[in-house]
C-alpha cells in the first residue's frame, strides 16, 4: 500500500489521507498524527506540500511516525514549498541552500 498525505489526485494504488473531507481522500487526518495506521504499512509515502505547516517542535514527532509505518526498505517522498521570503526572514542570503540533515 502507498499513501499520499495532502493529495488530491487519486491515482491507482495509493491511499490519499487530508486534513479536510475532499473528494478522493481516504483518510481524514493531520501529518502529525499517524496512530491509526499500524507499524511498517506503507511501501511509500508521499507528503506534499504539508511538511512546511508542521510547528518546527512537532517535526521529529512527525518524522518519527512516517518512520513508524513505512516498511523497511520503504521509500518516503518529500516536496515542500521554500521561498526567498523565507531566507530573507532568516536574515540569510537568498542564494545560500537550506541544509537537509
Amino acid at each position: 500500500m502507498k499513501l499520499h498525505i495532502g493529495g488530491e489526485q487519486v491515482k491507482d494504488g495509493w491511499k490519499i489521507l487530508d486534513i479536510s473531507d475532499k473528494p478522493g481522500v481516504d483518510y481524514i487526518g493531520d501529518i502529525g498524527n499517524l496512530g491509526r495506521f499500524t507499524d511498517n504499512s506503507f511501501e511509500e509515502i508521499y507528503a506534499s506540500h504539508v511538511v512546511e505547516h508542521v510547528p518546527q517542535a512537532k517535526v521529529l514527532g512527525m518524522f518519527q511516525g512516517i518512520h513508524r509505518i513505512l516498511k523497511p526498505g520503504g521509500k518516503f517522498y518529500i516536496s515542500v514549498a521554500i521561498t526567498t521570503r523565507t531566507f530573507a526572514n532568516r536574515g540569510k542570503n537568498v542564494r545560500s541552500k537550506p541544509h537537509v540533515v
